[in-house]
């Protein structure tokens, strides 16, 4: 019997040592079967602590150990908590302390040479940067985003919109909120200093340090999406938020029809159980090339076995795809990415005793199917079986079962007949524990709670607390900070149901108060270039945008920006694009001066 789930939506760090003291209680308490390992530590964040200075690291999502978040609104500063409870000093502001203000961190990480320089991958799923002649840009996996130039004046903005300032590596930071009010003024270190005496605002700031921000924002948003992931007893998550649990053994089809990123998963039994599986290895396909993990972080690469380093090792093939594999962590974790020129990744954490987290940002691709879904774009329904209708979701999943003409696995697992054997069923009193141990890990949506408690109320073992707050928080992610987004008119797509056809003639005559929105269903009948020519006398050059101006922007129908924001004047280009719906979003600034839009869109 199987037993599944299906959901349809749409979209503090643990203290040290009380993992243990949880899988001692867990695995006594119920006398589960299967062995018990050492708690795994929630994944690395982005690098926001500084080593040695006892200045929190946060986890994507996290708010971390012993912290209180602040108000919503007040703008009071979080502040730390004592072993004893009482309030400690206030925490620095995540700004501050973000590392890549003190210059690039990629010491270990995946390099892939692209048209516009360098990009590097770390071993965290979200994270990577653009590093240039020019300077560097690096994106965290909660929204964080830093800036520099060549002579590393830098730009930070974290998770929660705050933006830091730095005139030079490891120099002091003028922290401001969101709406632009100025923070206080910090060391690297998250210490506060004292305030000089006069404070340039926001604006201001960031023109000193000739950081492009506009750049740096339009960047953000047009990095690869969220194209699907597994982790657990395995629980997935499609490209466009569908999340399904299931216990079935056997090979899967997570992304076909996008032979440029192909992957397969194999589900096996949990060792020593009857009632839940795992995801034992994951095959990627990138150009003709086949790597394979396994769960414990064997790398096959073309069907030659790479040999385990004891340092982080990178394997460039002659597509341009580079694989890097990092030395296991103190729990024997072992992570391995893929990374593609066209800014693709794939991050695999390969954990020994509990399976891979397998996180996937592609490209979308109208083309891809899969138990991972239609490749994000929201067309329709993202879960289809094999023949491409809806079914219920043990049908569909039962539908991609590799076949061998598609196999990319070196073979196939044994069969095993009627597995699961038993109902997986987790005991009030091991739930009731597991809550615990998946709270506070910012785990936003319900069913990835819920998903988190299953596998830790099951088998005793808060290791898949990692596991769970890494696709969670791919999955949640929004590309900039939404406090911080608000000040970018067109930066997202906001809401666009309903949207009118753009005129037969392409003309637009539109007048847009302060706040104003207008939205247009673009239909593209064949692949190319969509140009836009403003009325108003603005020269080139001046695209994207800066913060509060009015722009427009062009979207996929899942949302994803495929254009750059353009301001209201000149002539403006979007790359070549497949045909397809998208959507023309023209908008103003809350503050900004009402403004007449004429516009004439010109489709391929």
């Amino acid at each position: 019997m199987r037993t599944m789930t299906a959901h349809f939506i749409r979209p503090g760090a643990r203290r040290r040592g009380a993992g243990t003291l949880l899988v001692a209680v867990l695995c006594a308490a119920a006398a589960w079967t299967a062995g018990c390992t050492a708690p795994d530590s929630v994944p690395p964040g982005p690098s926001t602590g500084a080593p040695g200075t006892g200045a929190p690291t946060t986890v994507p999502g996290q708010s971390g150990s012993g912290l209180i978040p602040p108000d919503s609104g007040t703008g009071r500063v979080p502040v730390t908590v004592t072993d004893s409870g009482q309030p400690g000093p206030p925490a620095p502001p995540k700004a501050a302390t973000l590392a890549w203000l003190s210059g690039p961190q990629a010491d270990s990480g995946v390099r892939v040479e692209t048209e516009d320089g360098v990009r590097w991958q770390g071993r965290v799923p979200g994270e990577y940067a653009l590093l240039t002649g020019d300077g560097y840009r690096w994106f965290g996996p909660d929204g964080s985003m830093v800036g520099c130039t060549a002579d590393r004046l830098c730009v930070g903005v974290s998770g929660d919109g705050q933006v830091a300032v730095t005139q030079k590596p490891g120099g002091p930071r003028l922290v401001y909120a969101a709406t632009g009010a100025f923070e206080g003024r910090f060391s690297a270190d998250g210490e506060r200093m004292a305030d000089p005496g006069s404070v340039p605002g926001l604006s201001h700031a960031v023109a000193d340090t000739g950081v492009d921000l506009p750049g740096l924002v339009n960047s953000a948003t047009l990095g690869a999406p969220f194209a699907g992931g597994v982790t657990g007893d395995p629980h997935v998550v499609t490209a466009a938020g569908v999340r399904f649990t299931t216990q079935s053994a056997g090979q899967y089809v997570a992304r076909g029809g996008d032979p440029r990123h192909a992957i397969q998963v194999q589900f096996d039994p949990m060792p020593h159980r009857k009632d839940v599986s795992v995801v034992g290895a994951a095959a990627i396909g990138a150009d003709g090339s086949t790597i394979v993990v396994d769960m414990d972080g064997t790398l096959t690469v073309g069907g030659t076995l790479r040999p385990r380093k004891a340092d982080f090792e990178q394997i460039t093939l002659s597509s341009g795809v580079a694989i890097g594999r990092w030395p296991p962590d103190s729990h024997r974790v072992v992570a391995v990415a893929v990374v593609w020129p066209d800014g693709g990744s794939v991050v695999i954490q390969a954990n020994p005793a509990l399976g891979l987290t397998l996180v996937a940002h592609l490209p979308p691709v109208a083309s891809a199917v899969g138990i991972f879904g239609a490749g994000g774009l929201g067309v329709g329904p993202d879960l289809l079986g094999r023949s491409g209708v809806v079914q219920d979701v043990p049908t569909a999943l039962s539908s991609w079962q590799v076949t061998r003409p598609e196999l990319l696995f070196a073979s196939t697992p044994d069969a095993v007949p009627g597995f699961p054997q038993q109902t997986a069923t987790v005991q009030p009193g091991a739930k009731a524990v597991a809550d615990k141990a998946c709270a506070d890990h910012g785990i936003g949506q319900a069913e990835d709670l819920a998903a988190c408690v299953f596998d830790v109320g099951l088998t005793g073992d808060t290791g898949f607390v990692a596991g769970h707050v890494a696709l969670a928080s791919a999955a949640e992610r929004d590309p900039v900070p939404s406090s911080f987004a608000a000040r970018w008119p067109a930066l997202v797509a906001g809401v666009v149901l309903g949207a009118p056809d753009l005129p037969s003639d392409g003309r637009l005559d539109a007048a847009l108060a302060a706040s104003g929105y207008r939205a247009f269903r673009v239909v593209l009948v064949r692949h190319g270039e969509v140009t836009l020519v403003n009325e108003h006398g603005c020269g080139d050059g001046e695209t994207p945008p800066g913060m509060g101006q009015a722009a427009m922007r062009l979207f996929d129908s899942a949302g994803h920006a495929v254009s750059d924001r353009f301001a209201l004047c000149g002539h403006q280009h979007t790359p070549v694009l497949p045909a397809g719906v998208y959507t023309l979003v023209i908008a103003n600034d809350s503050t900004g001066p009402a403004q007449r839009v004429r516009v004439d869109v010109s489709l391929p």
